[in-house]
């Protein structure tokens, strides 16, 4: 069937010949040389498209380019002739943002895009229209091989549709498969919904970089765990690998992977009085509404407000940025300290691009600790402290948690950072993104979280509060 599949492929579809240019150009960004299929990771299917309807504007009918396989919505390959695939190329290198550009402080509204495009290395234009007088040839060399979808013993599942065949497909399912090679589009998620699973097996060839890898982070934060049967080990700690299946202890052997809605969705529960309260990690922690009156000057600096917002049950910030000196601070916190509920702590927020304060105001901490001072969290905004600095916050102060607020891709990834390094104190990551203006951030604020979510999920002591 293979053999067949591509004689004819590629019989249907000759090489393409292409100016010098055409091929320099692509190999000079590390694209590669043109080919019929073009991968693109990290640009929206939606956006994808625009450019792709751009592109085949100027284009006969005949010379148009589609998406041909949807591996993930960020993971797209677009199939059709090289040289049309050329044009889309050009209009996308438009777009796109050089590697190595700084574009942390513009806003996120005004960047270029940030995405892989990469030539893959075929000859045949597979899984589109152009390979429809391929397919009528195919079917016509395998008319002697029968497969009929009552022997299957196992669902085969449509690669576009995610039906099975078996019930797809009455008697001979060889025109199927093959339509499904040369013909039809991929879409990846809807073939491996799955309702109930909670293992899969990947018996390819791919290991590491094959479809169980790529199946696996489309399953990520689901409760799906992919095992790589084919693959003896290897060091993605989110995937198994052939010995997992052969672990023969009792308690350990079958591993699980988390359901982000099971683990971190908000629950309503209800306490042995009768009381409603919402559940969620942060409420947990805390023991208290999963509300934060965040740290800002000037309405957290009062020791008032944050008195009565303590009083009524919920936690708050002191908004360190309000205040100037030792006295006035210790005065404040000496007064909160007196006035809220017995058992409840104090956390402050300091200003970290703001050195001078800091200078005074960490130490000020450490001092109020010593002397019993019940300051149980610290958060540091506008910028996040470097390894070596975070570290010594966390051995130092005598603090129950610390929160950061990170304002971009790469200070979440700090963070993790941090708590990775200190596996069991309870860090909170505060995202506000860039709608909140002033030294918040320059980011979109869903874009980021979307894009490190599983990351900051994958290090169980980080609450995350956006």
């Amino acid at each position: 069937m293979l053999f067949w599949i591509g004689t004819r492929s590629q019989q249907a579809f000759p090489i393409t010949s292409m100016t010098p240019n055409m091929l320099r150009k692509p190999q000079d960004h590390g694209e590669g040389a043109p080919t019929p299929m073009l991968s693109i990771r990290d640009l929206p299917q939606a956006e994808l498209q625009k450019h792709i309807d751009a592109t085949n504007q100027y284009l006969p009918e005949d010379r148009h380019v589609s998406i041909s396989l949807l591996n993930s919505p960020r993971n797209l390959v677009v199939t059709g002739p090289p040289t049309s695939l050329y044009g889309l190329h050009a209009q996308l290198r438009k777009i796109k943002a050089p590697i190595g550009l700084d574009q942390s402080r513009i806003p996120f509204t005004e960047r270029k895009v940030r995405f892989a495009n990469q030539f893959l290395p075929v000859t045949a234009p597979f899984h589109s229209k152009y390979l429809g007088e391929a397919t009528a040839m195919i079917d016509e060399d395998l008319k002697d091989i029968s497969i009929d979808s009552s022997d299957l013993g196992i669902a085969v599942f449509d690669t576009n549709t995610g039906k099975d065949l078996r019930e797809e497909v009455k008697g001979n399912i060889v025109p199927a498969l093959v339509r499904l090679i040369t013909r039809d589009p991929v879409n990846w998620e809807k073939a491996t919904v799955f309702p109930g699973a909670t293992h899969i097996l990947d018996f390819g060839p791919g290991g590491d970089s094959g479809l169980g890898a790529l199946t696996s982070r489309n399953k990520e934060g689901t409760g799906v765990r992919v095992i790589l049967a084919g693959t003896v080990d290897g060091a993605m700690s989110d995937i198994g690998y052939k010995a997992e299946l052969f672990d023969r202890d009792e308690e350990n052997a079958v591993q699980y992977a988390i359901d982000w809605v099971e683990e971190f969705g908000p629950k309503l529960v209800t306490n042995k009085s009768g009381r409603i309260y919402v559940d969620t990690k942060m409420s947990r922690f805390l023991g208290l509404p999963p509300i934060i009156v965040a740290g800002m000057t000037p309405t957290t600096v009062s020791w008032d407000f944050v008195t009565a917002t303590m009083d009524a049950g919920y936690h708050i910030e002191l908004s360190g940025g309000g205040y100037f000196n030792s006295l006035m601070m210790t005065d404040a916190i000496t007064k909160i300290e007196k006035a809220i509920p017995a058992g409840r702590g104090i956390s402050v927020n300091l200003i970290y691009v703001n050195p001078r304060a800091m200078a005074w105001q960490i130490p000020l901490i450490g001092k109020l600790r010593s002397e019993g001072v019940p300051i149980e969290g610290l958060t540091i905004g506008a910028g996040v402290p470097s390894m070596e600095v975070a570290q010594e916050y966390i051995e130092t102060l005598g603090l129950k948690h610390i929160s950061f607020k990170p304002g971009s891709v790469d200070a979440i990834q700090s963070v993790i950072n941090i708590a990775r390094a200190n596996p069991h104190f309870p860090i909170m990551l505060q995202w506000t993104g860039g709608r909140g203006g002033g030294h918040h951030s320059f980011e979109d604020f869903h874009q980021p979280i979307l894009q490190m979510y599983g990351r900051i999920r994958r290090q169980e002591n980080i609450i995350l509060v956006a």
